[in-house]
């Protein structure tokens, strides 16, 4: 194991979870200095499949970010996770379709729009286990043509390449 962890007081981030993203981090910015990601107080991952669309459907674009409180350790807290989807259906557009908002507690599932507490919430808990095994399994079989990765809002790394 890398000494990248992520942590959640809420949600049960597997160590697969951690390895996958160190893996995509690892792969992403190979032109980044060590000093760039040793100072990063977030990080954000986007995930796309350049195929999807609202008619042909495809894998759900997906939004990970992290926080550091500290850069003296290399623990890192999910702040959330957020997919997308085309809702609607005359005209669909792409919107928050599954969010596992750690800062706030909450989670949503569209198409209830309703806010649930994560904490003690069994069928969250449940839904979020469903959601990482199914995307690590995406991930896996490089179902996301576009990995893009932010660092403090300010570096941008796009399937390798430096986009700044």
């Amino acid at each position: 194991m890398t000494g990248f962890v992520i942590e959640s007081h809420l949600l049960p981030v597997s160590c697969e979870l951690s390895q996958a993203l160190y893996g995509v981090l690892r792969d992403e910015s190979m032109n980044l200095s060590g000093d760039a990601l040793a100072q990063a107080r977030t990080l954000t991952f986007n995930f796309r499949d350049e195929s999807y669309t609202a008619e042909s459907g495809g894998f759900h674009p997906v939004e990970i970010r992290l926080k550091r409180a500290s850069i003296k350790f290399s623990s890192w807290q999910l702040a959330y996770i957020t997919t997308f989807a085309y809702i609607g259906n005359v005209y669909p557009e792409l919107e928050r379709n599954l969010d596992f908002d750690c800062q706030s507690g909450r989670c949503l599932v569209h198409p209830y729009i309703q806010w649930e507490p994560i904490k003690d919430n069994q069928d969250v808990l449940s839904m979020y286990q469903l959601w990482e095994s199914n995307f690590l399994a995406y991930l896996n079989s490089d179902s996301y043509s576009i990995h893009q990765i932010t660092l403090d809002d300010t570096h941008y790394f796009t399937n390798g390449e430096n986009t700044l």
